[in-house]
């Protein structure tokens, strides 16, 4: 059976591919299909391979045309969320028997190191590509809400659980390729940096909705408070300055974390609102 090149090299410092060039993604894309192909003839079949269980880093990310905002990370992968949270890695999990655990570790504004963790159960589904009703390659997983964390101490949980359908085209020791619902492909390489991230224990924090009632208090008090500084006439300048930066800067930030960085345009199912990758 024919092995992925190791795609280390080619997709080292792409930034999970937000920095290719147009002609680089056209190439990577076209690689990542080849791939799929040799996949379809893989035995075992993904779901059924003990190579699809392990710790991923997310190496690579090509949006679908049908995909909205960032495929993987939601708000915090935004332009926006980058700027405010700055990436540090993303990873997935694979964990037996069927849980799957996403995270995105971040700076806040560069100096506070964070995450935020999608933790969920997975369940074999038909494959949507190609209609077929058999379950070889394709999962959907239903997550909790969103568990927002800053350092060591304050884990909240913020925003819906989600659902994610993604089909695995290819795996092995080394990578593992993914096609999302919306026409998203994927990257994942095994070990290295995922293997640090305790995956097992990410999510399971305990939380309380009080925490988060008080962070989204502390940031509509930030953006009122600053407001009225910047909309007072008789306060100097600079302190109006000072409170009009105040505003923005909490607004952005809440306009991040809301929904737990979830993208809204989702429709429902069964009371849960279904994310495509």
């Amino acid at each position: 059976m024919e092995q992925a090149p190791c795609p280390s090299s080619t997709l080292r410092s792409t930034d999970a591919g937000d920095s290719v060039s147009p002609p680089q993604r056209a190439r990577i894309d076209d690689t990542i299909r080849h791939l799929a192909r040799i996949g379809d003839g893989q035995d075992p079949r993904p779901l059924r391979n003990p190579d699809l269980f392990g710790n991923f880093s997310v190496a690579y990310v090509s949006p679908g045309t049908a995909q909205p905002g960032a495929a993987a990370g939601g708000r915090f992968r935004s332009t926006l969320g980058k700027a405010l949270f700055p990436t540090r890695g993303l990873f997935q999990s694979v964990l037996s028997p069927d849980i799957v655990v996403n995270k995105v570790c971040f700076a806040l504004l560069g100096l506070i190191p964070g995450s935020v963790v999608l933790r969920g159960k997975l369940q074999p589904i038909p494959n949507f590509a190609t209609g077929s009703e058999e379950t070889l390659d394709t999962v959907k997983v239903s997550f909790e809400p969103p568990v927002l964390s800053l350092g060591e101490a304050i884990h909240i949980r913020v925003g819906p659980p989600s659902t994610v359908s993604l089909q695995t085209v290819y795996v092995d020791r080394r990578v593992r390729l993914g096609l999302g619902s919306r026409g998203s492909l994927f990257v994942f390489t095994r070990g290295g940096a995922a293997d640090a991230q305790a995956m097992e224990a990410a999510g399971l924090h305990r939380t309380g909705k009080l925490s988060t009632a008080l962070l989204f208090a502390a940031l509509l008090t930030a953006v009122g408070g600053g407001a009225a500084l910047a909309a007072r006439a008789t306060t100097p300048v600079w302190a109006r300055a000072a409170g009009g930066a105040l505003a923005l800067l909490a607004a952005a930030l809440a306009s991040v974390v809301w929904r737990g960085g979830i993208l809204e345009d989702a429709t429902w199912e069964n009371g849960r609102r279904v994310e495509a990758a």
